[in-house]
C-alpha cells in the first residue's frame, strides 16, 4: 500500500467515523493495520471505537500501542485518558492527560478532562482550576461549564453551579449533561420540584445518562418518593457500575424503610467496586450505629478523611503521630477541632477525661469558641485556629496529635459501659446571673429557649409549632442565630403567643455569652443546629426535632440519646412532614412543664 492510498483510505475512514459510521470506519483501519500493523493514527481511532462501543480494555490497548509507536500525539493520550476514567483508574486517567497538555497546552479538552479525573478523586479546588483553563481558551466549552458546575456543586457553591449551567445551556439547549449538573445545582439551592425536571429533561436528551438518574434519585429521595427514588438509583448504578453516590442514595431509601440487610449490601457491592471510597464507607458506618456496633462506626468514620470534601471536616497537618488511643500518662497532646461549631462543641466532651492525665495538652479551636472553652477547659491551652497556624501548636514538642473526633473514639470504644458526657461547658457565671434576671421580668413560669431555622432538611418553621406553644405557663426565648424578627412576629400573631427576643445577644459572633443564654433557659426546644450542641453540652432539659436523614449522633430506635440523658430526639417518618414528631415531642414537654410545676 502506498503512503497516498493509506493517506486516502485513513481520510475516508475518519469521514466515516464523524458521521457515526462506525463500522465501516472500523472496517477501514483494521485494512490499513492489516498491511502496517503499527499505523498510530489507524490504532488510535479503532481504540476511539473500541471505547465509543464500551470496550474499555480493548480501548486501553489499541491506544497504548498507537502511544508506542508515536508518543507525541496529544489527542491519543487525551483518549487514553478517557477510557481509563471510564474503568476507575483517575490516576493513569490523570497522568494520560496531564501528557496531553505538556505536549500541547491549548487543547482545551485535555483541560477539561483533567478536570473531570481530579473531580473523581475529590481534589475539587484542583478540578475548577483545570475546568477554568479549558474556559480559558473556549469560553464557550460546552462541558467544561457543565463540568465546572459539577464541582462548584461540590464546593457548596450551587448558586454559582447553576449560572454555569445555565450558561451552557444557553449555548447548547441539548446539552444532558448541562441540566443534569442544574439538577444537582437545584438541589443544593433546594429547588427540589425543579431539580426532578431538570433531572427529567437530561434523561429524555440522554436516557443511558448515568448521573442524570443518579440526581432525579436524589431529588426524589429528598422529597420523600422512595420507589421512584430507588428505580432511579438502580437504573444508574446498572448504566454506571462505578457511580458510587446512586450506591449511597439507594442505601440511604433502603435505610429509612427498615431494610438494613439491603442496605449494607447495596454499601458493600459499593465497597468491592471502590474499597477505597470514604462516604460509602461512612454510611455503611452510620448502620454500625443503628446496630449498637460503636466499634464499627469508629473504624467506619476513620474514612472521614477520605472524602473529596475533607476541606469541611477541617483536616489539619502536624507532625506529632497521631494519637491511637495509648496511655497519656505524662504525654503532651495536641488536639485540633474538626467539622463545624457544633461538632467541635460535641468533641470536646472528653476533654475533662484526659486533662488530668496529660504533662500538656494544646486545644485548637473555632476562634468563636476559644474564650468558652478555656473558660471550660482550664487545664489546657486553647488557641485559635488560623492559617497558618498559632505558634503554640508548634513549638512544643508533642507526643502525640489529634483530631477531636478520635477522643471520642477511644475513650468510648463500645456501647457496654458507656458514660454519657454530662455537663462540661462553662459559660461566665455573672452573665447567666444577670440574663436570667432580665428574663424573670417576662413573666411566671419555666423559660424555654427555642430554635427552628437551619438547612432546609433540618428546618421547622414555626407555623407548624402550634402543638408545642399550646405548652401552658412557659416564657419563649428566641435563641435562634440569624435576624428572624420578623418570623417571630409572624408567630406571635398566628399562635397568639409572645418570643422574646434579645437583640443584646449574636450566636453568629458571640459563642461565649450565646452559652450564658442558653445556660439561663429552663429548657430547649430546637432543631439540629449550633443550639442543640450548646444546650446538651450545658446538660439541660432539651427536646429536639430531628429529621428523618439524620446526623450519626441522633440514630436511636427511641427518644433518647447515648451521648446525652438530657437529651429527647422525636424524629420524623419522612421528608416534610413534622407532625408526628411535633405531636410526640408536645406530649412529653407539656409532662416535663407540669412537673416542673411541682417541684
Amino acid at each position: 500500500m502506498t503512503f497516498a492510498a493509506d493517506s486516502r483510505q485513513l481520510q475516508t475512514a475518519l469521514d466515516f467515523h464523524r458521521q457515526g459510521k462506525t463500522g465501516e470506519a472500523e472496517s477501514i483501519y483494521r485494512n490499513i493495520l492489516a498491511g502496517e500493523p503499527e499505523h498510530s493514527d489507524a490504532l488510535h481511532w479503532l481504540g476511539l471505537i473500541a471505547y465509543q462501543s464500551g470496550n474499555n480494555d480493548a480501548a486501553i490497548k489499541l491506544i497504548q500501542k498507537s502511544i508506542a509507536v508515536d508518543a507525541k500525539n496529544p489527542l491519543a493520550f487525551v483518549d487514553l485518558g478517557n477510557a481509563y476514567l471510564t474503568v476507575g483508574r483517575q490516576l493513569d486517567a490523570e497522568e494520560a492527560f496531564r501528557t496531553a497538555i505538556e505536549l500541547d497546552q491549548d487543547i482545551a479538552v485535555a483541560w477539561c478532562n483533567l478536570g473531570s479525573a481530579l473531580k473523581s478523586q475529590g481534589r475539587f479546588e484542583e478540578a475548577k482550576d483545570a475546568y477554568n483553563r479549558a474556559l480559558a481558551l473556549d469560553d464557550d466549552f460546552v462541558d467544561a461549564l457543565a463540568n465546572l458546575a459539577g464541582v462548584l456543586v461540590e464546593l457548596d457553591q450551587p448558586k454559582e453551579a447553576k449560572d454555569q449551567c445555565l450558561k451552557a445551556i444557553s449555548i447548547d439547549p441539548g446539552s444532558a449533561i448541562s441540566y443534569a449538573n442544574l439538577a444537582a445545582a437545584l438541589i443544593g439551592t433546594d429547588d427540589l420540584d425543579e431539580a426532578v425536571a431538570c433531572a427529567r429533561k437530561a434523561i429524555s436528551l440522554d436516557e443511558n445518562f448515568s448521573t442524570a438518574h443518579q440526581n432525579l434519585g436524589e431529588a426524589l429521595r429528598i422529597l420523600g418518593q422512595f420507589s421512584e427514588a430507588e428505580t432511579s438509583f438502580v437504573r444508574a448504578i446498572f448504566l454506571n457500575s462505578w457511580n458510587m453516590i446512586a450506591y449511597i442514595g439507594l442505601s440511604s431509601v433502603q435505610f429509612v424503610q427498615d431494610r438494613i440487610a439491603e442496605a449494607k449490601e447495596t454499601l458493600n457491592t459499593a465497597l468491592q467496586v471502590d474499597p477505597a471510597h470514604g462516604e460509602a464507607a461512612l454510611a455503611l458506618g452510620r448502620i454500625a450505629v443503628w446496630e449498637k456496633n460503636l466499634a464499627g462506626f469508629w473504624e467506619a468514620y476513620a474514612h472521614r478523611w477520605d472524602l473529596g470534601k475533607s476541606n469541611s471536616f477541617g483536616r489539619r497537618y502536624f507532625s506529632p503521630p497521631v494519637w491511637q488511643g495509648e496511655k497519656l500518662t505524662d504525654k503532651s497532646l495536641l488536639i485540633w477541632g474538626e467539622q463545624g461549631i457544633g461538632d467541635e462543641i460535641l468533641f470536646a466532651g472528653l476533654i475533662p477525661e484526659i486533662s488530668p492525665d496529660v504533662s500538656s495538652c494544646v486545644l485548637e479551636a473555632e476562634p468563636r469558641l476559644v474564650q468558652l472553652f478555656s473558660r471550660s477547659f482550664p487545664d489546657i491551652e486553647v488557641v485559635p485556629r488560623e492559617n497558618p497556624p498559632h505558634p503554640n501548636t508548634f513549638s512544643l514538642d508533642f507526643d502525640f496529635q489529634t483530631p477531636s473526633a478520635d477522643l471520642l473514639r477511644w475513650l468510648r470504644p463500645e456501647y457496654e459501659g458507656f458514660r454519657p458526657l454530662g455537663r462540661y461547658l462553662k459559660p461566665c457565671p455573672d452573665q447567666v446571673a444577670e440574663i436570667k434576671r432580665r428574663y424573670r421580668s417576662l413573666g411566671e413560669g419555666p423559660i424555654i429557649g427555642i430554635s427552628w431555622h437551619s438547612a432546609k432538611s433540618k428546618r421547622v418553621n414555626l407555623d407548624l409549632w402550634g402543638e408545642i406553644f399550646k405548652v401552658p405557663g412557659i416564657q419563649l426565648v428566641s435563641l435562634q442565630y440569624g435576624d428572624r424578627r420578623n418570623e417571630i412576629e409572624a408567630a406571635n400573631h398566628q399562635h397568639e403567643i409572645s418570643i422574646h427576643y434579645d437583640s443584646d445577644v449574636d450566636p453568629l459572633s458571640d459563642m461565649d455569652t450565646f452559652a450564658a443564654q442558653v445556660a439561663a433557659m429552663d429548657a430547649i426546644v430546637t432543631i439540629d443546629n449550633s443550639t442543640l450542641a450548646v444546650a446538651v453540652a450545658l446538660d439541660l432539659p432539651t427536646f429536639a426535632l430531628i429529621p428523618i436523614f439524620c446526623d450519626w449522633r441522633y440514630l436511636s430506635d427511641d427518644t433518647s440519646n447515648i451521648w446525652h440523658d438530657c437529651l429527647r430526639q422525636f424524629q420524623q417518618k419522612s421528608p416534610n412532614d413534622w407532625a408526628d414528631a411535633i405531636a410526640k415531642l408536645a406530649t412529653e414537654f407539656n409532662q416535663f412543664v407540669l412537673e416542673q410545676g411541682k417541684s
